[in-house]
């Protein structure tokens, strides 16, 4: 019989974890990723229900889950005119569900507590257009967390993070050098330089604005994984100032509780529509975006839950009416010159992107935190990142 101190020992806590990556519940379709409503979902469905037996037949894990918490990560390539994430989210949660017939993954969408979906466009020659999905129970999920915290060393995060931020100072550093350097210069030679350097100084300012609220929303998922039975008020008071200063982030915004009611879904998007147009005027650097971003939400659930998709559904369409984010960026020494010359009227904010679209969309479902039930917290993220933040300090 193996002893309860067995399981907190380093090779109790590795067969753990190595048990968590045998049940995680993992499938590959070779489908094109559609929007709700498109046609081919009975095809699609077969395509999952094959691939969940595959999986099945080899590791069993119990699924689906009737009532567990689960963390879903999916991800799809497909080429031209990708959906976007928050619509192809909603068909497949669908699809992993009881919508569509018998349940694969959970039998609630509201079970889904920690979700992560990205869509990337890609050569359809190389690449076949796939949807990839995973799926774990969120107390394995935040149990593997703590145990990855724990392995590393107690210094290794903050020295990272301050590594992180001389390399980023010594990037600004360079772009206002080069900036003083063109200022002055009148030549045609030297004024395409200056304007060069103006967008690269702003692009990198964007960038390491979403640097620093990324950094810190990786610190809040990582720190709520890792509250403690033994008094546990002084996480949560922990996790709460994190996300209190979370908010006051150029590009975090607490938009209070979700509308319950018929009739309060106008006044919620009005004011998310005020708050963005304040967040625009305040910082004129940092808007308009020439980053691709993600949109990350940290939810705070009511007794009754909700579907995480659902949110996206509802503040996602606003974003992209009011920041148009562009699909692709470079910085302004990468563009060539016609290309340049349409992303710097975009910076003066004479045009918008050619095209907009949310790389990616990712929420936390947070209980037992000091905020009204239903309260949702936004933040945008480096549209760069290709994994969750729950998988990224697993795998680090």
């Amino acid at each position: 019989m193996v002893s309860d101190n067995w399981w907190t020992s380093a090779e109790g806590r590795e067969y753990r974890d190595q048990w968590r990556q045998i049940t995680t519940a993992r499938g590959g379709v070779a489908v094109r990723p559609r929007a709700k409503g498109a046609r081919g979902a009975q095809r699609e469905r077969e395509l999952i229900l094959a691939a969940a037996r595959a999986w099945h037949q080899a590791h069993r894990g119990g699924w689906p889950r009737p009532k567990a918490e689960v963390a879903l990560d999916l991800w799809a390539v497909t080429e031209n005119n990708p959906p976007q994430p928050q619509n192809f989210a909603k068909r497949l949660l669908d699809q992993l569900g009881d919508v569509d017939g018998k349940p694969i993954i959970y039998t609630d969408d509201r079970q889904v507590s920690m979700l992560f979906v990205r869509i990337d466009e890609v050569d359809g020659d190389r690449i076949p257009p796939t949807i990839f999905f995973a799926a774990q129970r969120s107390s394995l999920v935040r149990e593997a967390i703590r145990y990855a915290r724990e392995r590393r060393d107690e210094y290794e995060d903050s020295n990272r993070d301050f590594d992180r931020e001389m390399d980023w100072q010594q990037r600004l550093d360079e772009a206002d050098d080069a900036v003083d350097t063109w200022r002055n210069d009148s030549s045609e030679f030297g004024r395409r330089w200056y304007a060069r350097a103006l967008y690269d100084r702003q692009f990198l300012i964007q960038c390491n604005a979403l640097a620093a609220a990324d950094n810190l929303a990786a610190h809040v998922v990582s720190s709520y994984a890792g509250r403690r039975p033994r008094d546990p008020q002084a996480f949560v008071n922990l996790d709460a100032s994190m996300i209190d200063l979370l908010s006051t982030m150029p590009y975090a915004m607490n938009l209070g509780p979700l509308p319950a009611e018929s009739g309060e879904t106008e006044r919620f998007l009005n004011n998310l529509r005020a708050v963005l147009s304040a967040r625009i005027a305040a910082y004129p650097m940092l808007y308009p975006l020439l980053c691709s971003v993600g949109v990350t939400v940290f939810f705070f659930p009511g007794p009754q839950g909700k579907d995480l998709d659902n949110i996206f559904r509802l503040v996602v369409p606003v974003l992209l009416e009011q920041l148009h984010p562009p699909s692709l960026a470079k910085g302004g020494y990468a563009l060539r010159d016609e290309e340049f010359a349409l992303w710097d009227a975009v910076r003066r904010g004479q045009t918008a992107p050619a095209s907009s679209r949310i790389a990616f969309i990712e929420a936390v479902a947070l209980k037992g935190m000091p905020y009204p039930p239903g309260t949702v917290l936004i933040t945008l993220s480096d549209g760069e990142r290709r994994k969750s933040w729950w998988q990224l300090a697993i795998d680090d």
